[in-house]
C-alpha cells in the first residue's frame, strides 16, 4: 500500500496535498480554500483579477478627481472598458467610460475600485 493510501486509511484524507487550518481549526486544502474564498491569495492578501484591455467593467468613481472634475459620492457604478494598466504598484488602470461626466471619458482608477462584469 502506498503512503497516501496508508494515510487515508488512518483518517488523514488530505495526505499529499497542501493543507492548512482555517479559522475554526478545520483542515482545508489550498485548492478548497481558494474555491471557498477566491479573493484571498495564499499569503492572505487580496488577489486582484488581471484585467484585460477591452474588458467591460464597473468602477466606483466616488471621491476621485480627473481632469478637474470631482466625482460625487453617487457615482459608484460607472460602466466602462479597460484601456490599459497604468501602474503595477499600486495597480491602476485607465478606464474608458461608456459616457462622459462633464467631458471626462477616461479615468485612471485604482484596481480595488474596479469590478469585472460577469
Amino acid at each position: 500500500m502506498d503512503q497516501r493510501r496508508k494515510d487515508q486509511a488512518a483518517g488523514n484524507h488530505h495526505a499529499g496535498r497542501d493543507t492548512v487550518l482555517d479559522e475554526s481549526g478545520h483542515r482545508r486544502t489550498e485548492a478548497r480554500r481558494a474555491q471557498e474564498n477566491p479573493e484571498k491569495a495564499e499569503n492572505g492578501k487580496i488577489a486582484v483579477d488581471v484585467l484585460e484591455p477591452g474588458q467591460l467593467v464597473r468602477v466606483n468613481l466616488a471621491g476621485l478627481q480627473a481632469e478637474g472634475v470631482m466625482f460625487q459620492a453617487a457615482v459608484t457604478d460607472a460602466v466602462g472598458h479597460i484601456v490599459k494598466q497604468t501602474s503595477e504598484q499600486p495597480p491602476k488602470y485607465l478606464v474608458k467610460l461608456l459616457f462622459s461626466f462633464r467631458g471626462v471619458s477616461e479615468v485612471e482608477v485604482p484596481a480595488e475600485r474596479i469590478h469585472a462584469n460577469k
